[in-house]
């Protein structure tokens, strides 16, 4: 999708997102909240993105967690999601659990 169909799925009139533009590769959808709306990114896609541009991992993380996820910038700032999170969920209509709360059979 374009950013401008990203903008229209959200209802807003505007979203803020990451540059360059090939950051893109990387959004996963867009939160709607009462108030306001953004831009939601793979955490994992954009290490990777900063990685083939020619830095090493470490690097990558270290300049995503300070200059990307730490940039907050108000209301509408993106948000981002790790693919080791997201892969905690049990189900499709229950809570996002990672599973220490299971019975045990005894």
């Amino acid at each position: 999708m374009t950013r401008d169909e990203w903008v229209a799925l959200s209802g807003k009139d505007e979203l803020l997102f990451l540059d360059p533009e090939s950051f893109d590769a990387a959004i996963m959808g867009i939160v709607k909240t009462p108030t306001t709306a953004y831009v939601l990114y793979n955490e994992d896609a954009v290490i990777e993105l900063l990685v083939s541009d020619g830095m090493s991992y470490d690097d990558a993380y270290e300049y995503y967690d300070f200059n990307i996820r730490g940039a907050w910038v108000g209301a509408g700032s993106p948000g981002f999601i790790s693919e080791q999170w997201a892969s905690m969920r049990t189900d499709d209509d229950g809570p996002v659990s990672d599973g220490s709360d299971a019975a045990e059979d005894v």
